[in-house]
């Protein structure tokens, strides 16, 4: 008879009956168990409440990475890269960022990522750039709305670019380039743009001679 939404509630055996009229429906032994990481919750599934409502929308999850590759929360890959900051997510009171930089001609990468969040009335403010991220598992985590992200990056050519993943089930009139409905948004076909960081004519003999001469080096 307790709220699940109570904080010191984390297992909870019950019993159910129910049915159609005239007929009894038991089951035995059922958990239901609290689960905190949307990587757990079904993805594109609606969860249903007992008179078959959306408690809240399907888990869609939205990624960055390299230089950069997008894929949209309707699953949609794309590229962008329009130099500068460009707005991943974004709604009345959260706005997340990346800054692209251009490294190659026309390619980029993710070198920082900005988030501005407004809760309770307070503003908050967040920048990762060369190579800092969330101190608890790259991972930031927002009350309202319900979003998830973590944020990855690895050192390369003295730059760190960042990969970001991103799940929430408020996705409904959101902006920016993770938001299908979102049209002001640049997109472009996906690229293979990783081809002008490699001689592709260098056999693999060569190859490893020249990582392992590196190694010790930035470009390593």
């Amino acid at each position: 008879e307790r709220l699940l939404s109570e904080a010191n509630i984390d297992l909870v055996l019950f019993n159910f009956l129910g049915g159609p009229p005239n007929t009894v429906l038991k089951l035995d032994n059922t958990v239901a168990q609290r689960i905190d990481d949307y990587a757990d919750l079904p993805g594109g599934v609606p969860i249903l409440g007992l008179e078959g409502d959306p408690l809240v929308g399907a888990i869609k999850a939205c990624s960055m990475i390299g230089d950069p590759h997008y894929v949209s929360f309707g699953g949609v890959p794309f590229d962008n890269h329009e130099p500068g900051w460009n707005t991943l997510y974004e709604t009345a009171k959260l706005k997340i960022e990346v800054h692209h930089l251009l490294v190659i001609g026309e390619m980029s990468v993710a070198d920082a990522v900005r988030i501005n969040y407004e809760y309770d009335g307070k503003r908050l403010y967040y920048e990762f750039k060369d190579g800092a991220v969330p101190l608890i598992d790259s991972t930031l985590t927002f009350p309202d709305p319900a979003v998830r992200i973590t944020i990855g990056t690895l050192q390369w050519r003295k730059m760190w670019p960042y990969s970001i993943y991103l799940s929430t089930y408020e996705v409904s009139g959101c902006g920016g380039l993770c938001c299908d409905g979102d049209f002001t948004q640049v997109r472009q076909n996906v690229t293979e743009t990783e081809d002008l960081l490699c001689d592709t004519a260098m056999s693999i003999k060569d190859a490893e001679a020249l990582c392992y001469k590196s190694r010790d080096t930035d470009f390593f």
